[in-house]
């Protein structure tokens, strides 16, 4: 599959310049793509564009919105060969799952020239004029999005209800939905994290055991985005899709980034804890004593999480 790392010691370094190794990185389903991992934050020329929050007011901002650390993940705001389109002007870009409206806003700050469209089931984007080039609307991906067929350059969807939809939802709307909507030519990314951690202590393992176990119960397969290479070949319109796979630390072992990974770990913890509860049968007292081992755990095992990333582009059938 590509430049996936063998199981001996791979180095990678984090934003303070501390060397940490990860023995075992998670396996992926096969897909017609190479897989590469990088670690969280790696930058192609050792520069980060993207640094971590350097106080606590900016550090509450990413604990609201994750798209701030899916941005210091990547080190950059897409991985499409768009950039071209995109500052020669009138590009049509679609966000789905646009949340605060913090990727679609940036964007469009910087590629003035293009237009931007950011669309959420739940209204928590910005209302009102923002910029001349953006516009936010209110819809359902599973009712079918209000646009023609092939009417956007891109169509990036990221951080997208892994935890919400089932496993039928991906594979006959929302991947077609997103392909429908490219032009031909045009190209699709997805962007997702792994509800599945890897290296866990016991506690954490029961905790994300259940959550998973839970989910399945529902047809939701927290470890959809794995397969989303695999959704898009599928509709046999999607072609030269690759294959990206960040992983990123929990817990103080991997410093400041690892630092901010256990922090949403104990807020995603706080919101699934209802869940949990009921499929456990515990107490809440019981959890949460739980989940103080969990945390404590991070270091000892080297905890760390996955995100996906794919991107392909729609087949020109001219």
């Amino acid at each position: 599959m590509g430049n996936i790392p063998s199981k001996k010691k791979n180095s990678v370094d984090d934003e303070s310049g501390a060397r940490n190794y990860i023995h075992c990185l998670p396996s992926t389903q096969p897909t017609r793509s190479d897989t590469v991992y990088r670690m969280i934050g790696a930058s192609q020329n050792g520069n980060l564009k993207y640094p971590l929050p350097s106080n606590v007011e900016e550090e509450k901002h990413w604990l609201q919105d994750p798209q701030y650390l899916l941005r210091y993940m990547w080190q950059s705001n897409y991985r499409a060969p768009i950039e071209d389109k995109l500052i020669e002007g009138n590009a049509k870009i679609l966000n789905i799952c646009c949340n605060y409206g913090t990727w679609t806003l940036e964007m469009a700050s910087d590629y003035p020239n293009s237009h931007f469209t950011g669309v959420d089931v739940a209204p928590i984007f910005p209302s009102g004029l923002t910029r001349p080039n953006v516009k936010f609307l209110q819809s359902n991906i599973l009712e079918g999005l209000p646009f023609a067929s092939n009417s956007f350059d891109f169509v990036l969807v990221q951080l997208f209800g892994t935890t919400f939809f089932t496993e039928n939802d991906w594979k006959d709307k929302i991947i077609h939905e997103i392909v429908r909507l490219a032009k031909p030519g045009g190209w699709v990314e997805l962007a997702q994290p792994d509800s599945k951690y890897y290296n866990c202590g016991p506690n954490f393992e029961r905790w994300n055991d259940a959550l998973l176990n839970h989910l399945r119960l529902k047809d939701i397969n927290g470890s959809i985005c794995e397969n989303f290479g695999r959704l898009l070949t599928s509709t046999g319109q999607i072609s030269q899709i690759k294959h990206e796979v960040v992983i990123g630390p929990i817990g103080s072992w991997g410093r400041r980034a690892g630092e901010l990974g256990a922090s949403y770990a104990h807020q995603l913890s706080g919101k699934m804890k209802p869940w949990i509860i009921s499929y456990l049968d515990i107490t809440q007292e019981e959890y949460n004593e739980m989940m103080i081992k969990a945390e404590q755990e991070f270091s000892i095992h080297r905890t760390y999480m996955s995100t996906h990333r794919f991107v392909g582009q729609k087949i020109n059938s001219s």
